[in-house]
């Protein structure tokens, strides 16, 4: 997957939204199943729906309700989600989070994924509503068309993830009033390898087993966020998660002040979080009421803990393990702010895409995620600390610029072409990597991936980038097509 963490000079991160086809038969996500009778003898599986996202300067939240996602062949769609649920995609920052499950998906080959989107809300950094409202074209029907089909197989594990890029996807319209929501998709069709960002999991604690060391979350359908992190709609057939722990699991109390404890004391039906790495498990038989998706915790976290982004703003100091830390607006911190951060035994530190890192990464001015338990100081004269038991880092922000016009002089063999923009025109160089994205509208919004020969002369084009300081042409990295029919 290609351009990750990156940001451009409307200062807007990337959002992302995984979809994972975990084939097993288990609880329903509140969809309907099959929307067309179906002969289908190679049997059914499940879908668990997943989401993720990266921060913004722009906005503090990015509120987008979903009604409905389906999975379509040539003569039949699936409905793999259904009802309302209202998504503050930036609360989903550097990680994923388990949407929904749905089961009896009939094990076909599909072509197609279709969004429902009926609203997008920005809200800015003061708070409040944006001035500019976001337009649904298409009447909110969204087409994802991969470059090939997928097929579901019965008994086996499918990963469709779906890259959603936000700020390439809110295009101011010509009078520059509102944005045009015109979703670029990243697709790819993954099997049997996880998504490489960490997956954190909500629920209440139930069959601990010592020896074995597991137990499951299952959801709690008196707690709207105990299961998918956002919701109007509570999953309440939902199965439950097994989650797996080594050695190296961290365990942390928000009754004990934030700090580690053994495993052992974690306690049946309590309320906790989990973070790590999702994994298949076959060993769940289809009649159990356990999905047949487990996670590998690297922490685990009973009772309730904040979760703060900001900046860091200073290195940890090798006597006290602490450093500064600068929280963002709007996340009702009471204390001083820059508040002070501890690291506790068992701390974990890693990037925003899931790679393991030491306390050398907390350096000044580096973006992070701080998930910990705030204690008051008793002492005046003593800081207030955040006790941190996570902490996500964000290694590398590259700085993207965009420009929007017409392609002119397209040279196919070179990989470059001209865009004539309203002010001037410039010459581009198309990275081998680069992606590429037509959006058209008729009736249905369609966003596919092409290359760079299904290009043309005359096409509007928004390109995001820099200039190549040695050839001091415009060198993309990104490439939105867009076409009206």
């Amino acid at each position: 997957m290609k351009l990750k963490n990156i940001n451009n000079l409307f200062f807007v991160y990337p959002i992302f939204l995984f979809i994972v086809l975990s084939l097993a038969s288990c609880g329903s996500g509140g969809g309907s199943g099959s929307d067309v009778s179906i002969n289908a003898p190679a049997g059914t599986g499940s879908v668990a729906i997943l989401l993720t996202d990266s921060p913004t300067d722009d906005f503090s939240e990015v509120n987008i309700t979903i009604s409905k996602i389906e999975l379509l062949s040539d003569d039949s769609k699936v409905t793999v989600f259904s009802g309302n649920k209202i998504l503050n995609l930036l609360d989903l920052k550097n990680e994923t989070t388990l949407f929904s499950i749905e089961n009896n998906v009939p094990a076909i080959s599909y072509n197609k994924i279709r969004l429902t989107v009926i609203k997008v809300e920005l809200i800015d950094k003061n708070g409040q509503l944006a001035t500019k409202s976001v337009h649904l074209p298409g009447n909110g029907k969204i087409d994802l068309n991969p470059r090939q089909p997928f097929s579901v197989t019965p008994g086996e594990m499918l990963a469709l993830q779906l890259d959603l890029d936000a700020e390439k996807s809110l295009k101011l319209d010509e009078n520059k009033n509102k944005y045009n929501f015109r979703p670029v998709v990243f697709i790819d069709i993954i099997e049997n390898v996880p998504p490489e960002k960490l997956l954190r999991i909500k629920g209440i604690v139930h069959d601990i087993d010592l020896i074995n060391k597991t137990f499951r979350l299952c959801p709690d359908n008196n707690d709207l966020d105990s299961y998918n992190g956002a919701s109007d709609d509570v999953n309440n057939n939902g199965c439950c998660i097994t989650v797996y722990v080594s050695d190296d699991t961290s365990f942390f109390s928000s009754e004990d002040g934030g700090q580690p404890i053994p495993f052992k004391d974690l306690a049946e039906g309590s309320s906790a979080a989990a973070i790590g790495f999702y994994k298949t498990d076959s060993s769940i038989n289809a009649e159990s009421e356990s999905c047949r998706l487990g996670l590998d915790a690297i922490v685990v976290q009973t009772g309730n803990f904040f979760k703060l982004t900001g900046t860091i703003k200073s290195d940890v100091d090798p006597v006290t393990d602490q450093f500064d830390f600068q929280v963002d607006p709007d996340q009702a911190v009471e204390s001083v702010n820059p508040i002070t951060v501890e690291l506790q035994e068992g701390t974990k530190i890693y990037s925003t895409m899931g790679a393991a890192l030491d306390e050398s990464a907390i350096q000044e001015n580096r973006r992070a995620e701080i998930d910990g338990k705030m204690v008051l100081a008793s002492d005046p004269s003593l800081p207030d600390l955040l006790k941190a038991t996570f902490i996500s880092v964000d290694l590398d922000s590259i700085l993207l610029d965009k420009l929007s016009g017409e392609i002119d002089n397209i040279n196919h063999n070179a990989g470059t072409f001209d865009i004539i923009t309203s002010v001037e025109t410039l010459c581009v160089e198309i990275a081998d990597d680069a992606q590429i994205f037509l959006i058209t509208e008729d009736g249905t919004l369609v966003s596919q991936m092409i290359t760079f020969e299904d290009l043309d002369n005359g096409i509007q084009v928004d390109i995001y980038g820099s200039n190549n300081s040695a050839s001091g042409c415009f060198a993309a990295d990104t490439v939105i097509a867009f076409e009206s029919k």
